[in-house]
């Protein structure tokens, strides 16, 4: 039997990860902030990239693995396969918003011209070179992923942008508690050995570290925090 549930595993990696997300947000978007012309154009700009980059493509590799895992049963974990799609659709959609209002601002709205800088990069492979579907979702959905509702939030609660482009991070704010969802779902149906909940733990630390170090922030996850929290 493994020390804890998977449910209770999952319950509690989700409350140390959004006190992480919590604490970043906190700390990059501040009241004092603004965020305008090229500035916020080159903002958007990432956010299009993210929204992308790291919502279509950790999804899309989850719903294959699973079909390997399942030996090719199609009919297995359909449900989770179904609510990945819908987090990709909704994903290349929030892409799109954010291009639309890039388009607004003056600025370049191709996604295909868009530079993404080191610490994306380096994020985007600690993300997505898993093989697991299992440590894909705590990397993704129950890593980075609950980081981006506290950030869109900080920086509409504490004026940091214009009232229009605030519409456009509520808008695509509305679709992220599913996709937070679909990867707690993949977690309590298969985080359920000591085993496999160590390694969550590991890929979900490094996952939000690059998120850290893609604000510029320094990262402190005490070795001994979650487990004590799990303990």
């Amino acid at each position: 039997m493994p020390k804890l549930t998977s449910d209770q595993f999952t319950k509690r990696l989700s409350r140390q990860t959004e006190k992480e997300a919590d604490r970043l947000a906190e700390t990059v978007y501040t009241p004092d902030m603004r965020m305008e012309g090229q500035s916020l154009i080159r903002m958007l700009q990432s956010f299009m990239w993210n929204e992308f980059y790291f919502g279509m493509y950790p999804p899309a590799k989850q719903m294959n693995r699973l079909y390997e895992l399942n030996d090719g049963d199609v009919t297995a974990d359909i449900d989770i396969v179904v609510e990945l799609a819908n987090m990709a659709r909704d994903e290349l959609k929030h892409a799109k918003l954010f291009s639309n209002r890039i388009e607004e601002l003056g600025g370049e709205p191709d996604l295909r011209k868009y530079e993404p800088t080191d610490e994306q990069v380096e994020m985007f492979h600690t993300v997505y070179d898993h093989e697991n579907p299992v440590l894909l979702a705590a990397c993704q959905q129950v890593g980075i992923e609950r980081f981006v509702p506290k950030l869109f939030q900080a920086l509409v609660d504490n004026d940091v942008v214009d009232d229009r482009t605030k519409e456009v991070l509520h808008s695509a704010d509305l679709d992220e508690p599913n996709h937070l969802n679909v990867g707690r779902k993949i977690l309590l149906r298969y985080a359920t050995n000591e085993e496999i909940q160590q390694r969550v733990m590991e890929v979900n630390r490094a996952a939000c570290k690059s998120m850290y170090d893609l604000y510029g922030v320094e990262y402190e996850r005490n070795a001994d925090e979650l487990k004590e929290s799990i303990a």
